[in-house]
């Protein structure tokens, strides 16, 4: 049996995390999976060890394009032409079985943002101007 990938997934934000855990080969077929078929449009990030991945991606995009994983990998398995139905139902059964089967978890850091901008001084060109003094427009 091949090794299979772990996948967690945590949200994040309006979005959604996921950790791709396992042989670097399969965890980039996979990724590229879901790029090719619109589930995301961003890179892979290296987590640092070099075995674990992550990308953002919407939960639904990644179901629909894990839906379309299965059916070509169904058709280029099985001759179901003039089958009723077809294999559209038996794709979106694996692959929501598969979806299922992600495990929900926290692997990135979300902390609150404690930066404080400063806005600077705000001055006027006549400083007379600003503290209300009546100007007779030589200052």
């Amino acid at each position: 049996m091949k090794n299979q990938i772990t996948i967690t997934t945590q949200p994040f934000g309006n979005t959604t995390a996921f950790l791709l855990e396992g042989d670097k080969s399969q965890i980039e077929n996979f990724h590229n999976a879901m790029y090719n078929h619109a589930a995301t449009s961003g890179e892979l990030h290296d987590m640092g060890n070099g075995k674990a991945f992550y990308f953002y991606a919407q939960p639904e995009a990644v179901l629909e394009a894990m839906t379309k994983v299965a059916l070509y990998a169904l058709c280029n398995k099985i001759k179901a032409k003039g089958l009723k139905g077809g294999l559209l139902n038996l794709a979106k059964q694996k692959a929501q079985a598969k979806f299922d089967s992600f495990k929900e978890g926290r692997f990135l850091r979300t902390a609150i943002s404690t930066d404080v901008f400063n806005l600077g001084t705000i001055t006027a060109e006549k400083p007379s101007d600003y503290c209300g003094a009546i100007s007779n427009g030589r200052d």
